[in-house]
């Protein structure tokens, strides 16, 4: 970390600063490095231009690209990859290491959608974890790696890991449903509110739509992980979110373990099923009062 902060001196890069300052949603920069190749060209039939432009409140996607190459050229950035490819290579055996029975396609059978690969990106440069997808199908999961100071070494948790990765998969798909049958309504404005007064993280508060798409990702990579894990893995009610807003956790995997097998598919279900769930659970809130 301290070579790389010593490569790129940024201060003599304003306009590059310039286009990371003003970058108004994190997806940005992740949807931008899967969509340039390593001769930094940037795939529009790959890669959803106009989702990047949108949160973009500076320059253009060219320009950004262009002033990367540059920055790369200058501090000849493919000879420090080179020299620490141990490194890397080192992070990767260490952190990708999965159940040997581990099915991803247990997704596409879960939500009864077609998909294509699943891209799973570990980063020292993150906090967090992020998923995306493309045109073409794919799925990505970029997650940053936690370093602990103490132990001098990244840590992980290999069966939460399996867990994230389902959870982040999740998203592209679940957010499509929640976006097509939930927004805007009544029902949901009042489940949000429900979750606020039941401490929500802020980082989930900006928009409505997002408590649904947590809670729903949440859910299912619990359900899909207890496959690989079915002795080890915590209790549902044990989650460390649920003081977080997400109150009703446990009761939406109940409920869709008991439900879902009901309705023809995932889609279905949330057409269906959540808006009753929501509902019942903004009842029993009410009972409480």
């Amino acid at each position: 970390m301290h070579d790389l902060e010593k490569l790129i001196p940024i201060e003599k890069y304003p306009e590059m600063i310039k286009y990371i300052t003003n970058f108004i949603d994190s997806s940005v920069p992740i949807y931008l490095s899967i969509g340039i190749n390593d001769f930094y060209e940037f795939d529009s039939k790959k890669i959803q231009a106009e989702q990047i432009n949108k949160y973009m409140k500076y320059g253009t996607i060219e320009g950004y690209i262009d002033e990367l190459k540059r920055i790369a050229n200058d501090v000849n950035w493919d000879r420090f990859l080179k020299e620490n490819i141990s490194f890397y290579q080192n992070i990767v055996e260490e952190y990708c290491r999965f159940p040997d029975d581990l099915d991803l396609s247990d997704i596409q059978k879960y939500y009864g959608v077609k998909t294509k690969n699943y891209i799973f990106i570990p980063s020292v440069l993150m906090n967090g974890g992020f998923g995306v997808s493309d045109k073409e199908g794919n799925l990505y999961y970029n997650k940053g790696i936690p370093y602990n100071e103490k132990q001098h070494c990244f840590e992980v948790d290999h069966e939460y890991l399996v867990e994230c990765l389902f959870h982040e998969f999740s998203h592209s798909i679940v957010n499509t449903f929640v976006d097509k049958y939930l927004a805007n309504t009544s029902v949901l404005e009042s489940f949000y509110w429900d979750a606020v007064k039941n401490n929500l993280f802020k980082v989930y508060s900006a928009n409505h739509k997002t408590i649904m798409y947590e809670y729903l990702v949440r859910a299912n990579a619990y359900i899909l992980a207890s496959k690989y894990f079915k002795n080890n893995i915590p209790s549902i009610e044990e989650d460390w979110v649920i003081p977080y807003g997400f109150t009703y956790l446990p009761n939406l995997v109940y409920f869709t373990k008991e439900n879902l097998p009901k309705y023809e598919n995932y889609e279905e279900f949330v057409q269906k099923a959540i808006p009753i769930f929501m509902s019942s659970c903004i009842q029993r809130t009410k009972k409480h009062k």
